[in-house]
């Protein structure tokens, strides 16, 4: 230590004694001479603290640790300048690190009680800092002290992060220490109060076990081993670890954050039910736990407060196995059979005994069952509309099994009676049968008053999991009484409508679906559940074009507030919000934050993972979108728009072969439907070049799904044409009464035969369709000025016409309303409209510039449609064009 600092006087603190040091700086002992107590001191460098951008980190550290207040967080009492240096004066704190009483207690043990004891004292100080929208993000038992009379401390909030402040470190670096590090912060992803309560998970491991879950020879593979590896199970380690307990640390370390516990107060809870049921006589109570013998590397115990400090190659070894795990992780796309380590079972449609105008009741309940056994710990369900399609099945038990990849089936028969009196009576029988040997292992039969319906749903939620031996965490249990309504009718006319509305675009069915929501909510004004459905209904009404007047957009918005208000708890409250701030608003920050209160809430919910995901999408993140997409696929593996979804995500990343993976496995679940095949037509056009035997293909297929005489997939196959420069065989597909009318592009038949007789150098005809074209789209502006699409279509228009500077300054107003940066996905089809503007008028500098950009951004322009179409033909003699398309950037 550095001698000359004793008996230094800093102010009014006389330095005593080095207690340790680390990356941000020394800490020393001092005695307060004004107040006469002892204080610990964290010094700055003078290297450092002249550095003003670690200065003003140092302050933020500083003023996020003296903002908290509680018994479980060391108090900052002041901070100090003198000269050139920075300190922070501290609490001092009498004791140990907890990492030194696991290692001290090498041949000792810790009783269970005790454990948790110190467990909840560090989330009550965890929950007191997020109250505060502090994150400590270096959580770790080092960090921990436990003074004399048992109390904990959480010390060094030098990591911590206050929302909505800028981030201090530098771009590219990992925050907090290896062995305790959340999979988000390896891979340089956002911390939020989800990173701490990771890093508690590792301490209850730790404390459990005497070691840290995952290991390496050095810090960079502790990285990979935390992204990859799954930790070695307690019950392993330590056969009389209460199942409880270790379903705490499993929850904790759960590496996808939406399925962790999501507040500090639901640990608490939990841990509270453990030692409760400890002290209440279990024998497992006065059971100890055996730690390993550790040791530093010198033989000697570590001074209270030693921090630890990196050499710089050790830093960049991190960086660059963190930069190769990521790199695997992000661009291998998950199987779509992707495995899952929970429990897996399905709710099969339960066979309605009653007339078949009741079928709605019976799917309705059934999807009331699924949703209260979806996001139990330790049990993964298969989504609603994956379990629907067996519905009536002669499929064996095991063919189901295999194809949903589950253990468990919940079958059953349900019926409902009218008595008479203005009282229904609901019969149901339920059976949980283990596919492997088709047993039955729980079967009970319910009869009940209508209006008891959902505690009838509870019953056999909780009866379920008790047969599967699982373990509901006491906040699992109280979400298991959720009662939507009180009134039977009112939640009667509620499934009509999910009936109606959900697994269908129809507007016929939408329109039925609205009636019977708002029935429901005349029925029961209190029913938060309609008004979010409802909400979520008008708000997908705008965004498919079926309405977009801000009256459509004023009801969704009124529809999901007072649904909020009503209960601000349920998750599809915070889902139907979130579809409506995207779906509305385009706003994605919103959309996710509700999402993700959504899955807190129901972490098995395919519909919001494909909300995450599709937001993401729409903000340029496709990769992120597409493990979003397949998480959606796990819980929904039956769903051909999941494929969907996902295989066209990857095909805008250019992923062509990976794309044609997801695709095929969608369209052979619903063959009639041509989306999934029309893009894997591109795919397989982008990979093989095949032109004559892509349209073929395409056109069978519409043939054969009754899509062929669709607008949208006509004009997929005019394309196709054009690139094949059949343009007679275009012009006949494409009649002038035809409209393309996507959220893409809106394109009237005049102006793709106005294009189409371009191409033929058939000027008369191209200007005649161009005039069409023009007043079709000058009144659709007058409609609506704020459509992007309208004002790209017009641009060409005016191309087409001659009027140059007309065109550009039309074509850049529809970018100036949807840039990429506002929607990555929609935005790129205004830019690849402006350079076909720029094609036409001869700015071939511009047009190539604007194609350029397009490459090296996700889109549907690949290279080999560039090299063909010949809308670029007017660019092909220019030396960076013949660059451009020479490139395989695929």
């Amino acid at each position: 230590m550095p001698e000359y600092m004793i008996n230094k006087q800093i102010n009014q603190y006389r330095i005593i004694q080095k207690l340790g040091e680390g990356g941000m700086g020394v800490v020393y002992l001092a005695e307060d001479t004004k107040l006469d107590r002892r204080v610990a001191i964290k010094s700055l460098p003078s290297h450092i603290a002249s550095n003003s951008a670690e200065r003003e980190r140092f302050k933020v550290e500083a003023k996020a640790a003296a903002a908290l207040n509680h018994p479980n967080i060391a108090i900052i009492h002041n901070i100090e300048e003198n000269a050139d240096h920075l300190y922070i004066i501290m609490e001092y704190i009498d004791g140990r690190e907890l990492k030194e009483v696991v290692r001290a207690n090498e041949n000792k043990a810790l009783p269970f009680v005790q454990v948790i004891d110190y467990a909840i004292q560090i989330a009550r100080g965890l929950q007191a800092a997020h109250n505060k929208e502090i994150v400590h993000r270096d959580i770790k038992s080092a960090n921990i002290m436990l003074t004399h009379d048992g109390q904990i401390k959480i010390m060094d909030f030098g990591l911590a992060k206050i929302s909505g402040t800028e981030q201090l470190t530098k771009e590219g670096t990992t925050i907090g220490t290896a062995a305790y590090m959340s999979p988000e912060q390896a891979r340089h992803e956002e911390a939020d109060p989800r990173s701490d309560i990771w890093s508690f998970g590792i301490i209850l491991y730790e404390l459990l076990s005497g070691k840290v879950p995952f290991h390496g020879d050095y810090e960079a593979a502790v990285l990979y081993d935390i992204l990859h590896t799954e930790p070695e199970p307690l019950e392993s380690l330590n056969k009389e670890i209460p199942a409880e307990l270790s379903q705490v640390v499993k929850r904790c370390l759960e590496r996808d954050k939406l399925k962790r516990y999501q507040s500090a107060p639901e640990i608490i809870s939990d841990l509270e039910s453990v030692r409760s049921d400890l002290q209440s006589g279990s024998s497992k109570s006065e059971l100890l736990i055996e730690t390993e013998s550790k040791t530093t590397m010198s033989g000697k115990s570590v001074p209270a407060r030693a921090g630890r400090m990196y050499g710089i190659f050790g830093l960049a070894g991190i960086l660059v196995v963190i930069l190769i795990a990521v790199y695997f992780y992000l661009d291998k796309p998950a199987s779509p059979e992707a495995a899952n380590d929970k429990k897996m079972m399905v709710v099969l449609p339960f066979k309605n005994l009653g007339v078949a105008e009741q079928d709605y009741f019976a799917d309705g309940i059934t999807g009331e069952i699924t949703s209260r056994l979806s996001g139990l710990s330790g049990l993964a369900v298969i989504a609603r509309s994956s379990a629907m399609q067996y519905k009536n099945t002669t499929k064996s038990l095991r063919q189901i099994g295999e194809e949903l990849g589950v253990q468990y089936l919940l079958d059953g028969t349900i019926q409902w009676e009218d008595l008479g009196d203005g009282n229904k009576r609901v019969r149901v029988n339920p059976e949980l049968i283990q596919i492997d040997n088709g047993t039955q292992i729980w079967s009970k039969p319910y009869i009940a008053d209508f209006s008891d319906v959902f505690q009838l749903q509870a019953d056999i939620a909780t009866q379920v999991t008790a047969a599967m031996n699982i373990t509901l965490l006491a906040s699992e249990q109280k979400s298991l009484q959720l009662k939507l309504t009180s009134n039977s009718d009112a939640y009667d006319y509620y499934l009509r409508g999910l009936d109606y509305f959900e697994d269908t675009f129809e507007l016929e069915q939408w329109f039925i679906a609205r009636q019977m929501f708002e029935k429901a909510i005349e029925l029961d004004p209190n029913f938060a559940a309609a008004y979010a459905s409802l909400g979520q209904l008008h708000a997908d009404y705008y965004w498919w074009h079926y309405d977009r007047s801000d009256e459509r957009l004023n009801l969704a918005r009124i529809n999901v507030q007072k649904a909020e208000q009503l209960d601000p708890d349920l998750y599809i409250v915070h889902k139907a919000k979130g579809w409506y701030y995207y779906h509305g608003l385009l706003d994605y920050e919103n959309a996710l934050i509700e999402f993700d209160k959504s899955l807190r809430i129901k972490p098995d919910d395919a519909d919001a993972y494909m909300g995450v995901a599709s937001v993401l999408r729409r903000q340029g993140k496709m990769q992120e979108a597409v493990n979003y997409f397949v998480k959606a696929i796990e819980t929904n593996p039956r769903s051909p728009q999941n494929y969907g979804q996902a295989g066209e995500t990857l095909f805008l990343l250019r992923r062509f072969d990976d794309a044609k993976k997801y695709l095929e496995k969608g369209f052979s679940m619903a063959p009639d439907d041509p989306y999934n095949y029309t893009y894997w037509v591109w795919s397989t056009f982008n990979l093989h070049s095949n032109i004559g035997e892509a349209i073929k293909e395409l056109e069978d297929h519409l043939h054969l799904a009754g899509s062929a005489d669709l607008p949208e997939y006509i004009y997929t196959l005019v394309n196709l044409d054009l690139i094949n420069r059949d343009f007679d065989k275009a012009l006949k597909r494409f009649e002038d009464t035809y409209e393309l009318n996507s959220q893409f592009q809106y394109v009237p038949g005049v102006l793709v035969r106005a294009r189409i007789f371009g191409l033929k150098n058939e000027s008369q005809k191209a200007e005649a369709y161009y005039r069409h074209a023009q007043k079709i789209l000058e009144q659709k502006i007058i409609e609506n000025a704020e459509d992007s699409r309208f004002y790209s279509s017009l641009g060409i228009v005016y191309a087409g016409l001659g009027q140059k500077e007309k065109a550009i300054q039309t074509g850049k107003r529809g970018v100036d309303l949807m840039p990429v940066t506002k929607e990555a996905w929609r935005g790129c089809f205004r830019l690849q409209y402006l350079a076909v503007i720029y094609t036409m008028v001869g700015e071939k500098e511009r047009a190539i510039e604007l194609l350029e950009q397009l490459l090296d951004h996700p889109s549907d322009l690949s290279v080999k449609i560039i090299e063909l179409d010949p809308v670029w033909d007017p660019l092909r003699d220019h030396p960076r064009f013949q660059q451009l398309v020479g490139e395989d950037v695929r």
